[in-house]
């Protein structure tokens, strides 16, 4: 998070129905918003935005939210204020949100099976996409902006909407329940996290097949989240069950290879280093007081490499400039870093 007022993180606490600012740093603390209908969920901040967008799902969860929400809460980064909250009526239990290339925030409504259209300008709705499911949870947007998806949780399927023509164009059944989705950045591969098994699976856009599945070797549970960086580099997939983090399609420390998954890049350090010197992640690395160390071109080393303390992860956010992971609930951080470690 970046703003005229200073740098920071923000997190949203679903658990106790708080917005946490906190210090990039030390992770202490610094500011909590908690006048908020029950309950937040989710988190967006636009790049180079002052506001962020807190969706107020509901005082349930996913499968369990008998008084589903109806508002999209706006938060002031610059004053840390709540400053207003926008009613997404007639539609019920927004989650998974993302700014389109028209500028409109489209944002799911699960129980009501649509995806809202929000003007920003105006703070209002201005039209709704049937999804063709009343479990579509989360959502993502292909590069060039023509089709946008959604992962539809226990109905084994992923909607493929038509974006300008604003309609459901398509189901894609999948052989489990789904947990998370993202879209590699040139928009060929959907990656979509099995909820039964330890694995992801990987959607070629023009047939809509399975090419392949990748399993999470070393997760022993489900993942629920997956990112892609914004350069394409890295895919992170967050297991909560599992309390761990997986790292695909890069290159880590000056030789551990990760896989490549399609649609990412190898990048190898710029400058050698002794082996013995490097932290290698050989592809999972516990987020209970784990450090990590990822070599990636492009990056420019920090001062001092993050550590990552919570063990109970379910969010995933990127820094502007794509250099810190921020995985939340306590938003934390981890630092890409060409070398060793500068201590043990």
């Amino acid at each position: 998070m970046n703003s005229r007022g200073g740098r920071g993180l923000i997190a949203v606490d679903k658990m106790g129905g708080k917005v946490l600012f906190l210090d990039p740093d030390s992770y202490a603390t610094t500011h909590i918003l908690d006048d908020f209908e029950r309950l937040p969920h989710e988190l967006l901040v636009p790049p180079q935005s002052p506001t962020a967008y807190v969706p107020i799902y509901g005082d349930g969860i996913h499968g369990r939210n008998p008084n589903p929400g109806h508002l999209l809460s706006v938060i002031d980064l610059e004053t840390r204020r709540h400053v207003t909250d926008i009613d997404l009526s007639p539609y019920v239990a927004p989650h998974g949100l993302q700014i389109g290339p028209d500028g409109l925030l489209y944002i799911t409504c699960e129980n009501s099976g649509v995806v809202a259209l929000v003007d920003l300008a105006k703070n209002t709705v201005v039209g709704a996409i049937e999804t063709g499911s009343v479990n579509s949870h989360r959502l993502v947007i292909a590069p060039n902006g023509r089709w946008l998806y959604t992962e539809n949780e226990e109905d084994a399927s992923i909607s493929v909407i038509d974006l300008p023509a604003r309609r459901l164009v398509r189901q894609v059944a999948t052989p489990h329940p789904l947990a998370g989705l993202a879209i590699s950045p040139d928009g060929d591969l959907l990656v979509a996290v099995d909820d039964e098994e330890p694995m992801l699976l990987l959607i070629d856009t023009s047939s809509f097949a399975i090419v392949q599945t990748v399993p999470l070797d070393g997760v022993p549970k489900p993942a629920q989240i997956a990112r892609y960086s914004p350069d394409g580099q890295i895919l992170l997939v967050t297991s909560l069950r599992s309390a761990t983090a997986a790292a695909d399609g890069c290159r880590v420390s000056c030789g551990g290879a990760l896989r490549r998954l399609p649609g990412g890049r190898e990048h190898s350090c710029d400058r050698p280093r002794d082996a013995a010197r490097v932290a290698p992640i050989r592809g999972r690395r516990r987020l209970r007081d784990a450090r990590l160390f990822l070599s990636v071109r492009g990056l420019n080393p920090p001062t001092q490499a993050g550590r990552v303390k919570e063990s109970g992860a379910v969010r995933i956010n990127l820094s502007a400039r794509g250099r810190y992971w921020r995985l939340a609930r306590r938003v934390q951080r981890w630092t890409a870093e060409c070398g060793a470690p500068r201590s043990a």
